[in-house]
């Protein structure tokens, strides 16, 4: 049977945003797949609508025999070629906009007197408002994501999905390096895929913030104020930010030095880039910290 098109789900309702905000994953997938060589002009169109997806890098899955037996097996279906040639960048970019005005739109219906809930209603509207804060963070501009943070802010259940979604719109993370490195990932893809810098004023005084802050140089976000450096005897941050080197090699740490021996020695550290490269073709876009968030410490 023929694959429904995302673009057919006509319904407002929250079940439907799901469906299509999953579509366009996938097809935002598809798209590099069969397309890598665009991966730069799809990112550099999303960063001019503010929306904070960062492309994989799927080029080496595309020469992969397991993937390329798989587009000439589907080639001849009709169901597939439609859905491939209907992939180009303005078509993704459209979808990505729709679905932006409707999880704000929905985000603000039901964070409207949340919270003053109790009982049952609470336990409905929760994880439902949970669900659009953490898919509005990649694609809510700056300034609305400001007001829904300061909304969600009010429902002590969103206080560390608010916290993510302010440090995303601001850059600034004095706030949200105490919470740990979960929280630190899920604000650190959306703003190296938006190209933002962050800022921290209040320096890395504990292991908690060295963690946190580390998440960052890991994913290749630069640090808006060097003035503020990390301290010289932490070994996870001279991991983050200068890659290995023979001392890291033989830290006590076991951690750190397992993960400095894998990376091997190499002028510059090469984590960004790890981490936008696909390992396979099932691999997510994005949302694969968003999701972990509740590991992290909150008040």
């Amino acid at each position: 049977m023929a694959r429904m098109s995302p673009l057919c789900h006509r319904s407002t309702s929250f079940a439907s945003y799901i469906i299509n905000g999953n579509a366009l994953i996938e097809d935002l997938r598809l798209f590099l797949l069969l397309n890598f060589k665009q991966r730069e002009a799809l990112q550099s169109a999303f960063r001019s609508e503010s929306l904070r997806i960062e492309m994989r890098d799927y080029s080496a899955v595309a020469h992969e025999h397991r993937f390329l037996t798989r587009v000439i097996r589907n080639a001849w279906r009709r169901w597939y070629r439609s859905r491939a040639q209907a992939l180009n960048i303005k078509a993704l970019l459209q979808r990505a906009r729709t679905l932006r005005d409707g999880y704000v739109r929905e985000f603000r219906t039901r964070i409207d007197g949340a919270a003053g809930l109790s009982g049952f209603a609470r336990k409905r509207t929760i994880p439902k408002l949970r669900y659009c804060a953490r898919r509005l963070v990649y694609l809510a501009d700056d300034p609305t994501l400001l007001e829904l943070a300061s909304a969600a802010r009010e429902v002590h259940e969103l206080f560390l999905d608010s916290q993510v979604m302010k440090a995303v719109a601001t850059g600034t993370i004095d706030d949200l390096l105490p919470l740990g490195s979960n929280a630190a990932q899920a604000a650190a893809q959306p703003l190296l895929a938006a190209g933002k810098p962050c800022l921290t004023t209040r320096g890395v005084d504990t292991y908690e913030r060295e963690q946190a802050l580390a998440v960052f140089f890991f994913n290749g976000v630069l640090l808006a104020q060097p003035s503020v450096s990390p301290p010289a005897q932490s070994d996870i941050l001279r991991f983050a930010t200068s890659g290995s080197d023979m001392a890291l090699m033989r830290s006590p740490d076991p951690y750190i030095r397992e993960i400095a021996c894998l990376h091997g020695l190499s002028p510059s550290p090469r984590h960004a880039e790890v981490l936008r490269t696909a390992f396979d073709e099932d691999e997510e876009l994005f949302m694969d910290a968003i999701d972990q968030i509740q590991q992290s410490a909150s008040p």
